[in-house]
């Protein structure tokens, strides 16, 4: 079933078909400016096909044992970096709980990429519990850089 009726020349109610047709569109525009041309479809505004509004966008801190996670959640991927914190509380191989916060747990177990490898070596891994596993010891005065980008369907965060 067609969106619209098809209208051709000389046909029987015409007139009528064409209404039908401005009705449809009617619901679902909310306006449209007549001096910009810009037209609004709920909340989506359109203005020569370009799409404004404000983008799901969110981010949050969680310190653990002296590392500043910074998480930054747009739409559903996620971006996560520690930028240059300093370990303040050795941190033996292992997983710990609570490390990633509801809202920017991966889909699926991650790894997390050390830029700056801290003096033990390893790396970092993250589950979709939010759970955070190092492979290797963080010593106190540790500076690593870690950093990832992933999926996440978590509920949109609260903070």
């Amino acid at each position: 079933m067609s969106l619209f009726n098809t209208i051709t020349d000389g046909m029987a109610n015409a007139g009528t078909y064409i209404q039908q047709n401005f009705e449809k569109l009617a619901k679902a525009i909310v306006s449209i400016d007549d001096t910009t041309g810009e037209i609004e479809l709920g909340d989506v505004k359109v203005n020569n096909l370009a799409v404004t509004g404000t983008p799901q966008f969110t981010t949050t801190t969680k310190t653990f044992n002296g590392l500043t996670f910074t998480f930054t959640r747009t739409s559903n991927s996620v971006y996560v970096t520690t930028g240059t914190t300093t370990v303040t509380t050795a941190t033996p191989i292992g997983w710990y709980d609570g490390v990633i916060p509801a809202g920017y747990r991966p889909v699926e177990g991650v790894e997390l990429v050390y830029l700056q490898k801290p003096s033990a070596g390893g790396y970092m891994s993250a589950s979709p519990s939010g759970r955070g596993y190092f492979n290797g010891p963080l010593i106190v005065g540790d500076k690593p850089r870690i950093v990832a980008y992933y999926p996440t369907t978590d509920a949109w965060p609260t903070n």
